[in-house]
């Protein structure tokens, strides 16, 4: 039982990772970054997900590309991406972190 409760719970956890990123308020289109494949522990998992997040980033803010001065908010959006995203890593590092805990403590 406790087996599949991890199973649920491992399988949670991705698809938060993986749930679409709206990173401004009102747009339709989303951005998203899979992270199943990597370790984001790791340094070389940092760095791919950095990259992944770059790429949907640009991306997703060219798609959306608001009227004006089209540089400021090109840059204003990319930061607001990866912040999301980073946020987004870390609660899913958490609740890792929480589900390796509970594993220990049984």
């Amino acid at each position: 039982m406790t087996n599949y409760v991890n199973k649920i719970a491992g399988i949670a956890a991705i698809a938060l990772a993986a749930l679409p990123l709206v990173a401004i308020a009102g747009v339709a289109e989303a951005a998203s970054v899979k992270i199943g494949d990597i370790d984001p522990s790791t340094v070389e998992g940092q760095l791919e997900f950095q990259s992944r997040v770059k790429d949907a980033a640009n991306d997703y803010c060219r798609a959306n590309a608001l009227t004006g001065s089209r540089l400021a908010s090109h840059r204003t959006c990319v930061a607001a991406v990866h912040d999301e995203m980073n946020e987004k890593l870390v609660k899913v590092q958490q609740a890792k972190a929480e589900k390796a805990q509970a594993y220990a403590a049984r």
